[in-house]
């Protein structure tokens, strides 16, 4: 038996005609595909840590038709079913469109976002992150939201 613990990130999805949960596997750095009406694992998709398919500080994901989609410390990564990385996006990329945001609320001072985890629209195949100005209005920072 896994024991994920409190950082585990799933997600539901139907694959192979099986009703599936995916989780990321905080403690071997993969995503598990579990059959939930069987209650067995169907798939373990490893991740690496280092080289040109390494991908680290995982935050968020979401699966679209058998790929995966990763957030992480510096981006958004597309990982096939091998974990293979497919395309990426990083997140000096994304924030040099959006002069003066951030992807972390300033008074948070915390040493990664909690506040960021990514929002997946099926039907169309986007994804959905927040993003921060870093001068305050009233009191708060204001916010968009990235779709891509």
């Amino acid at each position: 038996m896994q024991i994920y613990g409190g950082n585990c990130r799933s997600v539901s999805a139907f694959i192979e005609g099986k009703n599936c949960m995916l989780a990321y596997n905080n403690l071997l750095h993969r995503i598990d595909i579990i059959d939930l009406d069987n209650k067995v694992p169907l798939k373990h998709i490893p991740l690496e840590k280092e080289g040109p398919d390494g991908i680290n500080g995982i935050s968020g994901f979401a699966y679209f038709d058998n790929t995966i989609i990763l957030q992480a410390n510096n981006g958004f990564y597309q990982v096939n079913m091998d974990g293979k990385i497919v395309s990426r996006c990083s997140m000096e990329h994304l924030l040099k469109a959006f002069p003066g945001f951030s992807t972390m609320i300033p008074d948070a001072q915390a040493y990664f976002n909690l506040y960021n985890d990514l929002s997946f629209d099926e039907a169309n195949g986007n994804i959905a992150f927040v993003i921060y100005n870093l001068q305050k209005e009233n009191g708060e920072y204001p916010k968009k939201a990235i779709i891509f």
